[in-house]
Formats: C-alpha cells, sequence, structure tokens
C-alpha cells in the first residue's frame, strides 16, 4: 500500500490509480477523495483497463509523454487486463460478472452487463494497439446482439449500456 502524504498532483493521480496503486491520501483538502482498493468482479477489471487505456492515451497526446517513464508500466498492466479478460471470455461470447460463478452445469453464466463493459475496455484498447485478439470483440458483439434482441420493451437502462458497448465496437 502506498501512502502519499501530500496532495499528487492529477498526472500522478491517475496514473498511480491506473496502475492499479492503492494509496491513501492522508492530507485531506476539500476537494480529496479516499479511493477504496479494486474490487474483483469482470466489471471491475474491464474498469482498470478502461482507466489504463485512457491515462496511456492521455500521456501519448500529452507533451509530457516523453518524459513520462509510467507509459511503459500503463502498457504492461493493460497488456496484463486484456489477457486475463480475454481468457475469463465464455464460449458464447460473453463474460460473467464474477469469473467462477457458475450454474449447474458449472460454466460460468455470462452477463449482459459484464459483457457490454468488457467490450467498450477492450475497443478501448484497440486504437492503442494493444488488443491481442479481435475475435474476442467479434464474439462479444455476436452475444451483446443477441442478448439485445431478447431484452423487454421496458428495460431502457441496459438497452442503452448494450448499445453504447457495441457503438464503441
Amino acid at each position: 500500500e502506498m501512502l502519499v502524504v501530500v496532495s499528487p498532483t492529477l498526472q500522478r493521480l491517475l496514473i498511480e490509480l491506473a496502475l492499479g496503486s492503492d494509496f491513501r491520501i492522508l492530507r485531506l483538502p476539500a476537494s480529496s477523495r479516499i479511493f477504496p482498493p479494486p474490487s474483483n468482479t469482470t466489471i471491475d477489471r474491464a474498469s482498470d483497463l478502461l482507466a489504463a487505456s485512457s491515462v496511456l492515451s492521455y500521456l501519448r497526446s500529452s507533451r509530457a509523454a516523453s518524459a513520462a517513464p509510467e507509459a511503459s508500466r500503463l502498457t504492461e498492466r493493460i497488456r496484463g487486463l486484456v489477457t486475463e479478460l480475454t481468457a475469463s471470455q465464455g464460449e458464447d461470447g460473453g463474460w460473467p460478472w464474477v469469473v467462477g460463478s457458475s450454474n449447474a452445469a458449472n460454466k460460468p453464466n455470462s452477463d449482459r452487463i459484464s459483457t457490454a463493459r468488457v467490450v467498450w475496455a477492450l475497443s478501448s484498447v484497440e486504437p492503442l494497439g494493444l488488443l491481442t485478439d479481435a475475435n474476442a470483440l467479434e464474439k462479444a458483439s455476436g452475444f451483446l446482439t443477441a442478448e439485445y434482441g431478447k431484452l423487454g420493451p421496458g428495460d431502457h437502462e441496459t438497452r442503452a449500456i448494450v448499445l453504447h458497448a457495441l457503438s464503441t465496437r
């Protein structure tokens, strides 16, 4: 656990969060927040990937890119998260809410919302050249398209989440 004694710069805070560092800010200005350690659901892993890819994009586009050795650390974190997520993809193309959750046949149950978040996250690394298996996104898009057809007319929130994920693809 890293302890930060003074308020970090925004860039440092973004980098440390994207790298998955757990820390607490000891001196709390009114605008500071304490960030809890990450959870361990598929959505959390996808969110970690979104954060890391966003910060890497920021570093690459900023003037400080040459002064940011963290870019290579972020790239390795992204590669690890991509590998972890693609390895946990189900046969049907979707992802479970929690890896290891299972039905009676001991196969993970794919979840629409978890799959949508993973599709968004994997789509975010594709422009960075860090997506190792584009087929994973194709299978997931097929899963989400099929699931969209099963949604009831009143389920606007899930419809929006699935459509957003498909639009990032």
